[in-house]
Protein backbone atom coordinates (compact mmCIF):
# COMPACT_ATOMS: atom_id res chain seq x y z
CA UNK A 1 0.00 0.00 0.00
CA UNK A 2 3.24 2.35 -0.66
CA UNK A 3 1.01 4.27 -3.14
CA UNK A 4 -1.28 5.03 -1.15
CA UNK A 5 0.59 8.09 0.06
CA UNK A 6 0.24 9.63 -2.82
CA UNK A 7 -3.52 10.77 -0.98
CA UNK A 8 -3.81 14.09 0.71
CA UNK A 9 -7.35 13.04 1.63
CA UNK A 10 -9.36 9.87 3.23
CA UNK A 11 -12.06 11.19 -0.09
CA UNK A 12 -9.58 11.47 -2.31
CA UNK A 13 -8.14 7.41 -1.46
CA UNK A 14 -11.65 6.47 -1.78
CA UNK A 15 -12.27 7.96 -5.22
CA UNK A 16 -9.63 6.13 -6.46
CA UNK A 17 -9.73 2.71 -4.71
CA UNK A 18 -13.30 1.87 -5.14
CA UNK A 19 -13.57 1.77 -8.97
CA UNK A 20 -10.35 -0.35 -8.97
CA UNK A 21 -11.88 -2.78 -6.24
CA UNK A 22 -14.85 -3.52 -8.79
CA UNK A 23 -12.82 -3.80 -12.15
CA UNK A 24 -11.25 -6.39 -10.11
CA UNK A 25 -14.03 -7.93 -8.26
CA UNK A 26 -15.73 -8.15 -11.86
CA UNK A 27 -12.34 -9.64 -12.81
CA UNK A 28 -12.01 -12.46 -10.86
CA UNK A 29 -16.21 -13.28 -11.18
CA UNK A 30 -14.86 -13.75 -15.56
CA UNK A 31 -12.18 -15.88 -15.48
CA UNK A 32 -13.68 -18.90 -16.03
CA UNK A 33 -15.35 -17.27 -19.75
CA UNK A 34 -12.11 -15.17 -20.50
CA UNK A 35 -10.82 -17.78 -23.13
CA UNK A 36 -14.19 -18.21 -25.02
CA UNK A 37 -14.20 -14.70 -24.98
CA UNK A 38 -10.33 -13.75 -26.04
CA UNK A 39 -10.18 -16.69 -28.56
CA UNK A 40 -11.63 -14.68 -31.59
CA UNK A 41 -9.63 -11.70 -31.44
CA UNK A 42 -6.11 -11.87 -33.51
CA UNK A 43 -3.22 -10.42 -31.88
CA UNK A 44 -1.94 -7.73 -33.56
CA UNK A 45 0.65 -8.40 -36.29
CA UNK A 46 2.97 -5.34 -35.99
CA UNK A 47 3.11 -2.70 -33.49
CA UNK A 48 1.85 0.84 -34.08
CA UNK A 49 4.56 3.11 -33.16
CA UNK A 50 4.38 5.12 -30.24
CA UNK A 51 2.60 8.89 -30.46
CA UNK A 52 5.32 11.63 -29.32
CA UNK A 53 4.70 15.10 -28.58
Amino acid sequence: MMYCVMFSSEEKYRDIILPFTVLRRLDALLVPTKEKVLAPIKPPTARAKPYRI
